[in-house]
This record gives C-alpha cells, sequence and structure tokens, in this order.
C-alpha cells in the first residue's frame, strides 16, 4: 500500500524493524475554538491590533514564513515591523529594497480589516505563530506558518493524528484500501490528517468520516477556495467534523508551489503519515521528505 514515514521530536522512539518513528504527542495541545481572543469579534483592543497587524504583514506580497519570523525577532512585533523604516527594513538578511518599500507601504495598501472581516462573517479562526494555543508540533518544524486560517474547529484529541497522503491517479484498489485503513485509525480514536487532493488523499478524508471519526484537511489554497471543486460537499463534511486548515488567506487561489508547501504541516500535524502510490519527485513524497527530515532534526 505505501511506505510508513513517521515525524517525532524529541519524546521520540524509533522502531527499526518497520522505520516507524513515534512522536507522543503534546498533553498541553489546545483547543482552539474555545479561544475568544482568535475570534475577530471577540478580541479586545490590544489583541484584535496585533491580529490585524500580524494579518496585514502576512498578506505583503513576498513576506513568507521565514521572512515573517526573522521581522518579528528583529523588531519585536508585527506592529512593529509595520512602524519600521525602508532603511530599518532592508538591514534584516533576505529583505531587499522592492519589499521593503512593500512593508513600509503596507498600513496604507494591504486591506486586513477586510480579511478579518471575512473571517468573522464565515466564522474562521486565525491563529497567529506567537499565539500559546499556535500548536506546539508545527512549531518544531521547519519554517512553520505565521498564521493559520481554521475553518471548523480543532479537539485536543487531535493531537493523536496520522496523516494518509498519497496519489492523485491511484487506482481503485489502492484508494479502497486507503479508505479502509483511514477508518481503522478513526475507530482507534486517531484523526486522519490529509490534503483534500483526489486518489488517496480524498480517500483517507472519506474513510475517516464513514467510520464516524475526524479528519483535518490541509489546504494549498485558502479555506473557502475549495480545490479541486468537485470536493466541495466533502470539504464541508470534513468542517463539520473536523477542520480545514491553511496558512494562505481564506479566498486564495490554488498555486502549485502551494501544495509542496502544505505538506509541512500536514507531517507536522501528524504523529506519523501513510503515502500511497507516489512517484519519487510527487508532491506527497515530499511529505514523506518532511516527516523524516524533521524527526532527525529532532531526535
Amino acid at each position: 500500500m505505501g511506505a510508513i514515514a513517521n515525524a517525532g521530536y524529541r519524546r521520540s522512539a524509533e522502531f527499526a524493524r518497520n522505520s516507524v518513528a513515534v512522536r507522543w504527542p503534546d498533553l498541553n495541545f489546545r483547543i482552539l475554538s474555545t479561544l475568544p481572543q482568535m475570534t475577530p469579534e471577540l478580541c479586545p483592543p490590544d489583541q484584535h491590533k496585533q491580529l490585524l497587524a500580524a494579518l496585514r504583514l502576512s498578506l505583503v506580497a513576498g513576506v513568507g514564513p521565514r521572512h515573517w519570523q526573522t521581522l518579528v525577532e528583529r523588531f519585536g512585533s508585527p506592529d512593529a515591523v509595520l512602524a519600521a523604516a525602508p532603511s530599518e527594513l532592508r538591514s534584516v538578511s533576505g529583505i531587499g529594497p522592492k519589499l521593503g518599500r512593500a512593508i513600509s507601504a503596507a498600513k496604507q495598501e494591504v486591506d486586513a480589516e477586510r480579511e478579518l472581516e471575512l473571517c468573522r462573517r464565515h466564522g474562521i479562526e486565525i491563529l497567529i505563530r506567537s499565539s500559546a494555543a499556535y500548536p506546539k508540533p508545527l512549531v518544531e518544524i521547519p519554517d512553520p506558518p505565521a498564521m493559520l486560517f481554521i475553518h471548523g474547529s480543532l479537539q485536543s484529541t487531535d493531537a493523536m493524528s496520522v496523516a494518509i497522503v498519497g496519489s492523485r491517479h491511484a487506482t481503485h484498489y489502492g484508494k479502497t484500501q486507503a479508505e479502509r485503513l483511514a477508518g481503522g485509525l478513526a475507530r482507534a480514536g486517531l484523526t486522519v490528517v490529509s490534503g483534500l487532493a483526489r486518489g488517496i488523499d480524498a480517500a483517507g478524508h472519506r474513510g475517516a468520516l464513514a467510520a464516524g471519526g475526524r479528519t483535518l484537511a490541509v489546504l494549498g489554497s485558502g479555506v473557502l477556495n475549495i480545490y479541486p471543486p468537485e470536493h466541495r460537499e466533502l470539504a464541508l463534511e470534513v468542517q463539520r467534523r473536523g477542520a480545514l486548515i491553511s496558512e494562505a488567506p481564506p479566498q486564495s487561489s490554488p498555486l502549485s508551489g502551494a501544495f509542496p508547501q502544505r505538506n509541512r504541516i500536514i507531517s507536522g500535524l501528524s504523529l506519523g503519515s501513510h503515502t500511497a502510490g507516489c512517484k519519487v519527485r510527487s508532491s506527497h513524497s515530499r511529505t514523506q521528505t518532511f516527516a523524516h527530515a524533521w524527526f532527525a532534526c529532532s531526535a
């Protein structure tokens, strides 16, 4: 059916016979849906200001997770980054004149209020990396997302998650086996994580849902712009029984480069991953690569 690749951190155990590394979940994994500070309309003024600044900085074209973190570490907060002069911004590694000017102009040119209002209307939670509620396992992966958009809810039990990912062009047999595996994991109380793609991903989500379990879908598009479009009904079921998760703003279009990047989030949220039917250089084979690299770096 496929190779099993797992990611772990400091409290990990490796079972050499099956090439499985188990990452024990953090017992303090937070339930995001209970945190009022993450819901825009309930934010106290100071938290609203922080959330707005973090969102505005993340919306600047060219500011990825690594730049976001480097800038916040240099200036102390997203608000301070946005207030910095272009000359100060250029002193940060990787920030050239063009990006420095874009960041300086963000308060006038980036409509973060619109994105906040959109999230409020659709019940989308925004989780910034500096929040105590940010999933701790994600902090430990390379380039953790600066911000997560959650459509649905995360629960403490989602700390016990396994990813099922694989080929978009899977055989009927492969999809059937992925669905059976997901159902078994769900009945055992594990959350199934995947990417909502055609083929193995969809089978994993459907297997978990059919078994009455929970499933999380990490998207390469915004949580309000479902791709592929034929999975809109599946996405709705995932939202009801788990969550749609993305680091991109809610209405973002699917971009080819975003799909390999989202796989690092899948591996980061999961105790392990089962990968089926992938070519060596497919995006989901990179999920295995992220998982192995993360374990190697944190063991």
